[in-house]
């Protein structure tokens, strides 16, 4: 068994102590009641004083352990400080030596028998004000002597209170203090603040215990309230779906009002509980006491702690017995199962909910830890933890106005910027947020801005100081003198610090710079800290290498990486030796999709920056981490940025976007809500919003992404960065096109795209672009999708952005799939894995041979998508993509479906399955549950298929994937069909139809329009649906795929044969045998079979030439697990052999079909079986 997992009363593994056995002497085990992450608790009796009591244990693994000492120590010494009759008491505590030598720590305490509160809840549900308030009282009784005693309880939740029956009522008892603490630091609390970071419970935690705030009763309160609001709703106010996501929803939204789940709920008690919940601890109650007395209506004083003769009576369950603290509470309640989800195994389902809550406590410690460290750390950095002064340096103005000397504002800006980080308590801004921010505030036109602008930089920026300035050059040539002249302004005072003025020639740009910087840190009361040769070490020291060096930035923060590459590629050979060229160069040929080039630069970067000053070498790291996709890594290097510099928010995000990138979105989640602890202005930063909206998305949380956007969006706008702005409605649009609101999502790409248009940023301008075409794409439209698609081409190509240009190519492809045009597909594929090729990028290959292989699919080529899926999943794997591994087992197991090879299916579509359920991809989950209902529906399981597909549909609609909602119903339409069940058949296949019509879909309407004509065969509206079946037919384009014109004809052969119309019936049976002989998909030659047998049995002559003759397609199919399909051929081969005699032989051969297929469910195939054996 796991560390940590629950062990209950009647479970068996081996424990600490057996019944009969003596502890120290004093006490006689009666019986084991379980074991927690701790110990174990057992029912023992005090032959000293002849009563019985709770014995619990600290493991002996855990015994020389210091912090579960002190941990143990600290729940007697604080439950000793609180006597009263609703607080469990607590008796002795001893050391008790084994016979192999360890010893085990031990404490005695009442023993209670009852039930949880949370265990009653369970197993009746919500209960009424009338019958909550006794419970209520008692709880707040208990609540408040332990405040008066100075203890804060920290984990009260309704698994930790008892409702112990008795003759007057039940008595409330509540138990474990063992994370309890007490207002003042005593001896036990102060050994044990690092390791108990993060403690409680997270659905019952209080937004300032998960932000690292401190403890006060208030937190007390907040539990209180939810606890309040679970007993009269019988629900948790917050619910997410993993213990982390509910955490940090208390921080991101307003709990919901109680009434809303219990309409009609006393006033009163919405009230309390609304305040009790209050975001922050200065809103609540001034003590639980007050809680009570509104909640009662009370004007007087409290009420006393003992039971009151008006208590409810709670009967525990026959024969329960629990042991107050007894170590099973769970971390938070576990998320609902999916409805098609199979009762988890327990050992494997405690597993993962131990992991969980490990992961949880270990990343709210962290949280906790990088929001409040100040403690130096042993690292290179020098003196960690301290909270520095911000400083941002805006590019310099050039006066002189010659064109040839502006790479000096970005060059002397930098260099400046350099200078001011070697002083102690300095960090400066971002050059590129600085820059950004330029832009929009028009700073390139002054050096003198308004106190306004002064005002909305600190905001925006987050910065403290503003360092403003201008610089002309005198003469030319080898005699240019530069003068500089810079003052850095107090951001908060709008008031100048002071200035300096230096004057050199080109040549003693350093030593310029260098006088400057002196003086400015002299006037921040800065002194040098690092050495001057680290300094220099941020700019390169060669005059023409620094001169394309500083162009190139420029070139790349103006949205024009090409140009970029270009100044940067001749920078790097004038000064091959300098990292930060290099580091530019890696971070622009990533801007242009050449992923390997990238990756080679900032290796060459990280190898040539020893001599950087240590927080620019980290950073150097954490660059060369992300473009190698070193996910772990980097999020080390950043973790460990901002543990050391915990006031600089540039990190928090880089560290965010590392979580999210490597798979760890529930991660992101929690460093957010660190950074909305951060001081004002940087926890109001909209790039905090933004990163939370990627982190929905990666949980695929969309209302949260949406929301988040928006949020960013407001913020933004109030900040005057259009940039932000649009970035966050691309986020937004990209959300609501998810939420299934495609015109939303329009108006929200249109508004970005026309603010990065703007600002010159074309690559922004076609990154809405491509959210548009998505968004035109989900509402049917899909001309006016590739006209978008189109365009984002363009612009992706006038940028240079060759993996932008592989991506729009893929897209126009799947446009095109889509409208049956599979030959423009190929191509456009095709030539997308070619710009892939020559950008080297692997993984963008492996997506596109993925979507290629769909193509190849619907064209009948089995083969070569099975190739092209294969060397996909080659690719993920060597990669590590999870997601990328998911999306190729999904296409893998739908391949080997249709060529019949159902075992590798299954396994390989429930590998997908669950790798999308690890992801949190709620539209994959779906989807792979789509492709299981339809294997289960030939396999003929029928029930499992119901199960898979109710939950499909579920999903969908949730996640208002209206593709995967169309494909869930038609697979449902097809379970109906064979189910006999025709009134949900038509059902779901109108619902399907209209759906993918919406889509624009051609192929797939084609799909609907033929199930619809199938239900009319199978009902016996032959007459009704053959005009349709005429209509699809004529219809037939060049696009269509040759397994669905085959399936039309063979449809067709069987209407006509039914109709007596045999000539015809066979003429389009012998069409659709040729195109299924020609195709790599198996079930389609066993339908040509069984449509072969129909027509026969109508009268028509043999047909020759079947890829399947009648007999092999029996075998066939049973040996390949196609058990509808065996049990419809063997039904169709007797009634075609009871037209030569042996009626009883086969009549009972019939009765024996329809036996096996009832007891499947295959209603149909049990029908049509009794109907001819009847008919004998």
């Amino acid at each position: 068994m796991p560390q940590g997992s629950t062990l209950r009363l009647g479970q068996s593994p081996t424990t600490l102590f057996q019944a009969g056995e003596r502890i120290s002497e004093r006490y006689s085990i009666r019986r084991f009641i379980a074991r927690g992450g701790m110990g174990e608790v057992y029912e023992a009796e005090d032959l000293e004083l002849r009563q019985v009591v709770a014995l619990k244990t600290v493991h002996p693994r855990d015994a020389a352990h210091e912090i579960a000492i002190e941990r143990f120590k600290r729940e007697i010494h604080l439950a000793r400080k609180v006597t009263h009759a609703n607080v469990c008491r607590i008796y002795d505590v001893g050391y008790h030596a084994r016979a192999d030598g360890t010893s085990v720590i031990y404490l005695t305490m009442e023993f209670l028998e009852g039930e949880t509160l949370a265990s009653r809840l369970r197993r009746e549900g919500p209960l009424s004000p009338a019958e909550s308030l006794p419970i209520a009282r008692q709880m707040i009784a208990a609540l408040s002597a332990a405040h008066a005693a100075g203890v804060i309880h920290r984990d009260f939740k309704s698994e930790n209170v008892y409702l112990v029956p008795g003759p007057d009522g039940s008595r409330v008892v509540v138990t474990d203090f063992g994370v309890a603490r007490g207002v003042e630091h005593d001896q036990f609390s102060a050994q044990v603040t690092i390791a108990d970071a993060a403690v409680g419970t997270p659905a019952y935690m209080a937004p300032e215990q998960i932000e690292g705030g401190s403890a006060t009763a208030a937190i007390d309160q907040y539990a209180l309230g939810v606890v309040l609001f679970e007993m009269v709703t019988g629900n948790l106010p917050f619910a997410g779906e993993t213990p982390l996501a509910t955490a940090v929803k208390r921080l991101t939204q307003a709990p919901p009002s109680p009434e809303e789940l219990t309409p009609g709920l006393d006033p009163a008690w919405v009230a309390v509980i609304r305040r009790c919940l209050a975001r922050y601890p200065g809103e609540r109650f001034p003590s639980v006491l007050d809680a009570l007395r509104a909640l009662a209506g009370e004007a007087g004083a409290p009420a006393a702690g003992s039971s009151s003769p008006d208590s409810a009576v709670f009967a525990p369950p026959t024969g329960e017995v629990v042991a107050a603290g007894s170590l099973t509470a769970g971390a938070a309640e576990p998320a609902a199962p999916a409805l098609d989800r199979k009762p988890p195994d327990p050992k494997r389902r405690k597993q993962l909910w131990l992991l969980a809550a490990v992961s949880l406590v270990l990343a709210l410690a962290l949280v906790q830890a990088v929001v409040r460290v100040r403690r130096s750390l042993e690292s290179p950095l020098g003196e960690t933890g301290e909270v520095r002064r911000a400083v941002a340096v805006v590019p310099f103005r050039n006066l002189a106005q010659r064109a040839e000397f502006e790479w000096l504002s970005v060059a002397l800006a930098e260099m400046v910027a350099s200078e001011l980080r070697a002083g102690r308590g300095l960090r400066t801004i971002s050059a590129e947020d600085v820059a950004r921010a330029g832009v929009d505030l028009g700073l390139a036109a002054t050096d003198q801005p308004s106190g306004d602008v002064i005002a909305n930089l600190r905001s925006r920026l987050g910065t403290d100081f503003l360092v403003l300035g201008s610089y002309t050059v005198l003469g030319g040539g080898e005699s240019a003198t530069v003068r500089l002249a810079v003052r850095i302004e107090d951001a908060a005072k709008a008031e100048t610090l002071g200035e300096s003025v230096a004057t050199g020639g080109e040549q003693e740009l350093f030593q310029l710079v260098s006088k400057v910087g002196t003086d400015l840190r002299q006037l921040l009361g800065s002194a040098a800290r690092d050495s001057q040769a680290a300094a220099i070490a941020s700019a390169p020291t060669n005059p023409r290498a620094a001169r394309l060096y500083s162009e190139g930035l420029l070139k790349l923060r103006s949205f024009e990486p090409s140009a970029a590459r270009e100044l940067l590629e001749q920078a790097a050979a004038a000064e091959p030796g300098h990292p930060m060229i290099h580091a530019a160069l890696a971070q622009t040929w990533a801007a242009l999709g050449f992923e390997q080039r990238a990756e080679q630069e900032a290796t060459r970067a990280l190898e040539q920056g020893a001599g950087l000053p240590p927080e620019e070498r980290l950073g150097v790291e954490g660059l060369a981490a992300e473009l190698h996709r070193d996910w772990p890594r980097a999020q080390e290097i950043y973790a460990r940025l901002w543990t050391a510099f915990p006031d600089d928010l540039e990190y928090g995000l880089r560290l965010t976007r590392s979580q999210i990138d490597g798979g760890r979105p529930d991660a992101a989640l929690l460093t957010i809500a660190a950074l909305r602890a951060l001081p004002d202005p940087d926890r109001g930063n909209p790039r905090i919003d933004l990163a939370e909206s990627a982190a929905a998305l990666a949980i695929s949380d969309f209302a949260l992404q949406r929301d988040a956007a928006a949020r960013a969006a407001s913020r933004a706008e109030a900040l005057n960065a259009p940039l932000l702005v649009a970035e966050a409605r691309l986020r937004e649009a990209e959300a609501l096109r998810r939420l299934g609101d495609s015109a939303g999502a329009t108006a929200a790409s249109e508004s970005s795209r026309r603010l990065f248009v703007a600002a010159g940023d074309r690559a922004g301008e076609a990154a809405a672009l491509t959210v548009a075409a998505a968004a035109l794409f989900e509402r049917g439209d899909l001309e006016a999708a590739r006209a978008a698609n189109g365009e984002a081409l363009d612009r992706f190509r006038e940028v240079g952005d060759r993996r932008g240009v592989a991506r729009s190519l893929n897209s126009l492809a799947v446009l095109s799939r889509n409208l049956g045009e599979l030959g423009r597909a190929r191509a456009l594929y095709e030539e997308a894995l070619q710009v892939l090729a020559e950008v080297g990028d692997r993984r963008g290959t492996a997506y596109t041979r993925n979507n290629l292989a769909a193509a190849s699919v619907e064209e009948g080529r089995l083969q070569a998508a099975r190739r092209e899926v294969t060397d996909a999943l080659t690719v993920f794997r060597q990669l590590n993509d999870p997601s990328g591994i998911a999306d190729a087992l999904l296409n893998l197991g739908t391949i080997e479906h249709q060529q019949g090879e159902l075992v590798a299916a299954q396994q390989h579509l429930e590998e997908a399955l669950a790798k999308k359920r690890d992801l949190g991809q709620k539209m994959g989950e779906a989807a792979a549950m789509v492709a299981l209902g339809s294997l289960a529906i030939d396999r003929g399981d029928l029930a499992s298929a119901g199960n898979s597909l109710e939950a499909a549909t579920a999903l969908a609609r949730e996640t208002a994937s209206r593709a995967v909602l169309s494909n869930a119903l038609a697979a449902q339409v097809e379970m109906a069909l064979e189910s006999d069940d025709f009134t949900h058949a038509r059902m779901w296949a109108e619902e399907s139809i209209a759906l993918r019509r919406e889509l624009g879909r051609r192929g797939k309407v084609d799909e609907s329009r033929l199930l619809l004509a199938r239900i009319g065969l199978e009902s016996g509206e032959i007459r009704a649906v053959l005009p349709d079946l005429e209509a699809l037919a004529a219809e037939e384009s060049p696009g269509r795929a040759p397994d669905l014109a085959a399936a039309i004809e063979l449809a067709r052969a069987r209407a006509l044969a039914g109709l007596g119309r045999i000539g015809e019936a066979r003429a389009a049976l012998a069409r659709g045998a040729a195109l299924s002989f020609a195709s790599e998909g198996l079930e389609i030659q066993l339908l040509a079979a069984a449509a072969a047998l129909a027509t026969e049995i109508a009268g028509a002559r043999p047909l020759e030439g079947l890829a399947l003759e009648p007999g092999q397609a029996i075998t066939v199919a049973t040996t390949k697990g196609f058990a509808i399909q065996a049990l419809e051929l063997e039904m169709l081969v007797l009634r075609d052999r009871s037209r030569d005699g042996g009626g009883g032989e086969v009549a009972a051969g019939l009765r024996r079909i329809a036996a096996a297929a009832s007891e499947s469910g295959a209603l149909r195939i049990a029908r049509l079986a009794e109907t001819a054996a009847a008919s004998l």
